[in-house]
């Protein structure tokens, strides 16, 4: 048995590979990571893990990789970036996930491919209550978009080839070992520059990324998940809430401004406009969107089928564990 990992040097790879070595008692000859040639990979080396190096976006490098796989954990993604061209979004994120897919379906091994999705492909627009799988797919940008287009061409890999794939809707993934999404709001906090949005009631789902990396594995045992997607999250967290507990982790530096959502977003789209070509910004219109709307999943499904329970759903404790994490590695500004 051996199990492949992509984007295994990102943090819900990082992650997975952890809980399979300690949770389900892999070894480091069970896990084939594939990764770019310019990755760090010394902490996969010292675990032990085959390391193969290559770029999805060339096939040439595909061939060979799915040897005595039986479960592929597909993470490798662009994320939201405005510095990223639709042409290479779509790329890494669509046509290089279809090409590892039709790699899978050609080695007799394979038994689950387990695609890491998003809840972007719902877009930004969501009604106060959590909404369920079904619900409307409007994606709002390139990376909202690839992630559907990758989503429904595996299930037509399912539906044609037999593929027994499954896509989980992922909604911002927090928890220990974010280096993204915590220390970008850490920063904003202790520099003064992240403001309460509109009364900050507006909730949003969080998952923290050692209950995807479960669910992840979970799926690979459950036959009921073949052709499937599901929404994951941990818990559900008001603005003002998400806000504080980061202020509160990091040494009280709450928020002292509030602007209205129209106002954020009308400075969003200048900072947008008069920032250098290539370079992001810390606020910037989907950001404002992110935070200041409801955006909330509802995740019936997949703990009716698969049985999943979220272990981490105090949200508190795990902004906590995240901002500690930051602090241990000297990640965090003085």
């Amino acid at each position: 048995m051996v199990v492949l990992v992509t984007g295994a040097t990102g943090f819900l790879g990082g992650v997975l590979i952890r809980k399979l070595l300690n949770d389900e008692k892999l070894t480091g000859k069970d896990i084939r990571v594939f990764a770019l040639a310019e990755e760090c990979c010394d902490d996969l080396e010292q675990l032990g893990v085959e390391i193969i190096r290559g770029d999805l976006l060339h096939q040439d490098a595909l061939k060979g990789i799915m040897k005595d796989v039986t479960d592929v954990y597909h993470n490798a993604a662009i994320i939201i970036t405005e510095s990223v061209s639709r042409e290479i979004m779509m790329k890494v994120n669509y046509h290089a996930t279809i090409d590892l897919a039709k790699e899978f379906l050609k080695e007799e091994s394979t038994k689950k491919f387990v695609f890491a999705s998003s809840f972007g492909v719902y877009g930004m627009k969501y009604p106060k209550y959590p909404i369920s799988e079904a619900f409307p797919k409007n994606p709002q940008n390139n990376y909202q978009e690839s992630k559907l287009l990758a989503e429904n061409h595996l299930i037509k890999l399912h539906q044609e080839n037999d593929l027994d794939t499954i896509a989980i809707r992922n909604p911002l993934i927090i928890g220990p070992g974010d280096r993204n999404i915590t220390l970008r709001l850490v920063n904003g906090l202790l520099q003064n520059k992240i403001p309460y949005l509109g009364k900050g009631k507006n909730k949003s789902s969080y998952v923290d990324a050692r209950d995807t990396a479960q669910a992840m594995i979970l799926s690979t045992k459950k036959s009921i998940s073949k052709g499937k997607i599901y929404n994951i999250k941990s818990f559900d967290i008001s603005q003002k809430d998400y806000f504080d507990f980061h202020a509160k982790a990091c040494g009280d530096c709450y928020p002292t401004k509030r602007f209205p959502v129209w106002l954020a977003y009308l400075f969003a789209w200048y900072k947008e406009k008069t920032n250098p070509k290539g370079q992001e910004s810390l606020i910037n219109r989907t950001r404002v969107k992110r935070f200041a709307y409801p955006r909330m999943l509802d995740t019936k499904k997949i703990q009716n089928e698969l049985g999943f329970q979220p272990q981490h759903s105090d949200s508190e404790k795990v902004i906590h564990e995240a901002i500690q994490w930051l602090r241990d590695n000297n990640l965090l500004e003085s």
